[in-house]
């Protein structure tokens, strides 16, 4: 008759060691992944389309409503950031009194609270949102990045890039690979989770219409002066 022999305890100690490196290596697969997702969906969760109307005079001198669209993203728990024309007339400068931007609980009415001669504003809120996290500076020339924008009007979509160029004259602005449209200023450029700037213009072709396939944006140092009052307005 045979008998069954149990395992030596040796064999039971590697079997142990052996589970508890599947454990370790399954728990850290589980972080990085979760640490992903929340770094991916963050910035959307940060991005808003911004809305704004004014009453005029047309032609025939009936008031209409003129609407505006554009992209806002948080940089307080109640402070947003947008380029500045999405909520004031270009040639005038007047900022609109009616500006609300779409966040997951609906629209919220917001208020122009700083503005500086940059094509920059920032917006005051009356509830908490989710905000962005800004880098210690701007990505640098290959660097891969991502714009956050609602183009068209459309709910907020991300497309990815490279920066091409900086450009330092009397104006900060980086030029950038990315695809933007009417509706995309204001939206903010990532690179590693972080934002590195606000896209403000898109730019001409020879034939005077918009490149798609290219923006300028002011870099993060300059987001991180006007947020400390140190540019006029």
């Amino acid at each position: 008759m045979k008998m069954k022999s149990n395992p030596s305890p040796e064999s039971l100690f590697l079997d142990n060691s052996t589970m508890i490196r599947v454990l370790v290596l399954v728990l850290i697969s589980f972080i990085c992944v979760v640490g992903v997702s929340r770094t991916s969906a963050k910035p959307r969760a940060s991005v808003f389309k911004v809305m704004s109307s004014r009453a005029e005079k047309g032609e025939d001198n009936k008031i209409q409503i003129i609407h505006s669209a554009g992209t806002a993203f948080a940089v307080g728990k109640r402070s947003v950031i947008t380029a500045a024309h999405n909520v004031s007339d270009r040639k005038s400068r007047v900022f609109y009194e009616d500006i609300k931007i779409l966040t997951e609980n609906g629209w919220v009415k917001c208020k122009v609270s700083k503005k500086s001669h940059l094509d920059i504003c920032e917006l005051e809120l009356d509830s908490d949102v989710s905000e962005c996290v800004l880098a210690a500076g701007d990505a640098d020339p290959g660097k891969s990045v991502e714009l956050y924008g609602s183009v068209n009007a459309a709910p907020i979509s991300h497309a990815e890039g490279k920066v091409i160029r900086k450009y330092h004259s009397d104006l900060v602005y980086t030029l950038a690979e990315l695809r933007f449209d009417h509706g995309c200023s204001g939206g903010p450029v990532i690179s590693g989770g972080r934002v590195v700037g606000m896209v403000v213009a898109g730019v001409p072709t020879t034939n005077g219409k918009l490149d798609t396939g290219k923006c300028l944006y002011l870099p993060v140092q300059v987001i991180r002066q006007f947020l400390a009052g140190e540019i006029e307005e």
